[in-house]
């Protein structure tokens, strides 16, 4: 019998890691019982669905990892201090590596890092109403294929590039605007960055979520239409959000200004439907094309490919 299969005859369990991973298998989710373990159900089940908290998930491996190296310093200087008072060692050198200043460091590193694993975010969270495609949130904006794409769009980018500035990027239905951090993050040179948005309460948390960008005024918050845009060359236009506007967006872009464009499939209730790469290409046809292609991704419950073209009008 495979390990899994033993795993489905249990109904409840006290590790939600082992819990997720037999509602994978079964493709329901999991909920938290009233003897409080976990357990799974249907996605019709009223109860929240139990997620790990992926900021727990990041941080706690690594302040761990930074516990047994301070752990570590700790009994190397004491061990050498013992050395040294019993008369096995001798030497300035020695003197100089048992400093107050140096076990003062030592021991006060280690109680912030035992502050901060015990005040961790928990385990887990409660999520109500979870939707097929990632939440419409700030939180929704980060989930894990949404950076996966993101992160390979600033990728081909900046490998297009080759060090040079993007000059203006506009950002077209830009959503909560965390391209910015994205573009940053790979390195990518540009003047500025306008986040286009018909929603101004998105632009308003923009703001805040890339305050230093705005605070050195390289940050222009536009609230208005795609389609309406006026460009200011030389310029690079981004544009993560082809399936929830009409294509008319395409047509003012000036010629050889780079574009850059992703889409994805498994979405019927949009205004742009592309349910194939062949069918995103015809939708967005460009006079130059640098580069075209796909990768599988999941978000919180389905798998989709998203897909990404490059080039000019």
């Amino acid at each position: 019998m495979k390990f899994t299969e033993f795993l489905l005859e249990s109904k409840f369990y006290n590790a939600l890691s082992v819990a997720k991973r037999v509602a994978d298998k079964l493709g329901h989710k999991v909920v938290k019982s009233e003897n409080g373990k976990f357990t799974t159900t249907d996605h019709t089940d009223p109860r929240p669905k139990i997620v790990p908290n992926l900021d727990r998930i990041d941080i706690e491996p690594r302040l761990k990892i930074e516990l047994k190296k301070l752990q570590q310093q700790k009994r190397d200087f004491l061990a050498l201090k013992a050395k040294v008072e019993s008369g096995f060692l001798y030497g300035k050198e020695y003197k100089d590596q048992l400093s107050k200043e140096k076990w003062k460091e030592i021991t006060q590193n280690l109680r912030d890092v035992h502050r901060q694993l015990k005040f961790l975010p928990k385990q887990y969270k409660e999520v109500y109403n979870l939707k097929e495609e990632s939440p419409d949130t700030l939180e929704g904006s980060f989930t894990v294929d949404l950076v996966d794409s993101k992160m390979w769009l600033c990728q081909k980018l900046a490998k297009l590039l080759k060090g040079k500035s993007a000059g203006r990027i506009y950002a077209l239905g830009s959503w909560y605007g965390n391209i910015g951090i994205f573009l940053q993050q790979a390195g990518i040179n540009f003047d500025d960055l306008v986040l286009v948005e018909t929603d101004q309460n998105l632009l308003d948390k923009s703001e805040k979520l890339l305050q230093p960008l705005y605070d050195e005024g390289r940050l222009l918050l536009l609230h208005q239409d795609a389609k309406d845009v006026v460009y200011e060359e030389p310029a690079t236009v981004i544009n993560c959000s082809t399936n929830d506007m009409d294509t008319d967006w395409l047509t003012n872009i000036p010629k050889n200004v780079l574009i850059v464009m992703q889409g994805r499939n498994n979405l019927d209730d949009v205004p742009t439907r592309t349910p194939s790469i062949e069918k995103f290409d015809d939708l967005f046809p460009l006079r130059k094309v640098f580069f075209l292609g796909e990768i599988p991704l999941k978000d919180p419950e389905v798998e989709y490919d998203r897909y990404m073209k490059i080039g000019s009008n």
